[in-house]
């Protein structure tokens, strides 16, 4: 029993010092956000004060800035719209091919196969379309923020 009481002291213990050396380093970091997006083979890129920080910790002050909040909220949702849509359409896709079945994998002339190209292509331009919407309201959270030090 005491070795339980133990693990739970160390643990909390633990997560109140990772807890407060995070809100030190959002008070560090003031100062404009340089953004570089993610290319095809690297991650995307955060900048503040010439130090290289993650992207939790550009959220968290782009939440916490009132000018950037709502644009924040709103690249989120749209963020996670496109997400949803993404994954219908690969699932709408993995229909087409249950629905052509294994061994005649040519014939694409039956109903259910063509309503699940129509279901998948729908969905893909869905995640498109908000995909793109939410990266120009995070790169605008990002201008709003920024305005703050010119």
């Amino acid at each position: 029993m005491k070795k339980g009481y133990l693990i739970f002291v160390l643990i909390l213990v633990t997560t109140l010092s990772y807890a407060q050396s995070d809100g030190s380093n959002l008070s560090l970091n003031t100062g404009p956000i340089q953004y570089k997006p993610a290319g095809v083979f690297r991650a995307e890129k955060f900048i503040i004060n010439g130090e290289r920080v993650n992207g939790k910790q550009v959220n968290a002050l782009l939440l916490n800035y009132p000018a950037s909040t709502d644009e924040f909220k709103a690249y989120k949702k749209n963020r996670h719209t496109a997400l949803f849509a993404g994954g219908a359409s690969v699932l709408f896709a993995v229909g087409i091919i249950a629905a052509t079945g294994s061994g005649n994998s040519s014939s694409f002339t039956n109903t259910p196969s063509k309503v699940f190209f129509g279901l998948s292509v729908g969905s893909l331009l869905t995640e498109v379309v908000f995909g793109q919407k939410s990266y120009n309201q995070y790169k605008r959270s990002i201008g709003l923020y920024n305005q703050q030090f010119h």
